[in-house]
């Protein structure tokens, strides 16, 4: 088929990008117009390995390739679980839950020598600071939506979850998996101090930069400001739309984003 100009092919880089050369010039050759790089993996050395093996392959094959990093955001993920319902297997443990049960998600684990709950499972998170955010009836996913659910009850240092979907066999539910409250006004910063370490890199390579948590215009002028900082105010800037705030601040979202000279 003919693409002309409103498509573009995106593919993301794994490490594998930073050591196999052939792979990335089949890839351009093959039509990919731009490589991402999340910088939620690896590390600088092998970042600038990917994007030198990206411009050689530009330089060989005549066609050219964008650079988009992703900044990681902060990352709200599971993080230890209940180990009186852990379950083994050779990816490591999980929990297997299933439509219908509930989960509480806490701070902590609970204390053994303590009387406990035998029937519902608990889960801490990455930043149990977002406790004081969330409200009953709002959504909440797991997984990349592997597990979904609701906010049944608040309760001292956390709140109960009961799930709306999973697997009809039940689903696995690990620790360092990616969580989403797509419906919940969070107070976390948009860009974390692990963002601004990596900053530098993303303006001084990058041809765009994607904003994984952006939900207000306050946001945005304050990314533009860094990258004007850093002497790279031309950088592309790409808005993920991740949650109903961010969706509902579109137009000024958008509005703010023009001050760019390239938005997306």
């Amino acid at each position: 088929c003919t693409r002309g100009d409103l498509a573009q092919i995106m593919v993301t880089m794994d490490r594998q990008a930073a050591y196999d050369y052939d792979l990335i010039r089949d890839l351009v050759g093959a039509g990919m117009d731009i490589a991402r790089v999340n910088t939620s993996h690896d590390g600088p050395e092998e970042w600038e390995k990917m994007i030198a093996n990206i411009e050689r392959a530009k330089e060989e094959t005549g066609r050219s390739c964008l650079v988009y990093m992703d900044l990681a955001g902060p990352k709200l993920r599971t993080a230890k679980l209940d180990p009186a319902f852990l379950q083994e297997h050779k990816k490591g443990p999980f929990l297997l839950v299933r439509t219908g049960d509930r989960i509480r998600i806490a701070g902590t684990l609970p204390d053994p020598s303590k009387p406990r709950d035998v029937t519902m499972p608990q889960v801490t998170i990455s930043h149990p600071e977002i406790f004081e955010d969330v409200r009953a009836g709002e959504s909440i996913v797991f997984d990349d939506g592997k597990i979904r659910g609701k906010i049944a009850e608040i309760i001292p240092e956390g709140f109960i979850v009961e799930i709306t979907y999973a697997k009809l066999n039940g689903a696995k539910l690990r620790a360092d998996k990616g969580i989403n409250l797509p419906n919940t006004a969070l107070q976390l910063p948009s860009l974390t101090e692990e963002d601004y370490a990596h900053l530098p890199f993303i303006a001084s390579h990058a041809d765009l930069v994607g904003y994984s948590f952006v939900r207000q215009p306050s946001d945005v002028e304050q990314l533009q400001a860094d990258l004007k900082k850093l002497g790279h105010p031309g950088i592309g800037i790409i808005l993920k739309i991740e949650t109903k705030e961010a969706f509902e601040n579109l137009p000024l979202l958008l509005l703010m984003a023009m001050k760019s000279a390239k938005v997306g």
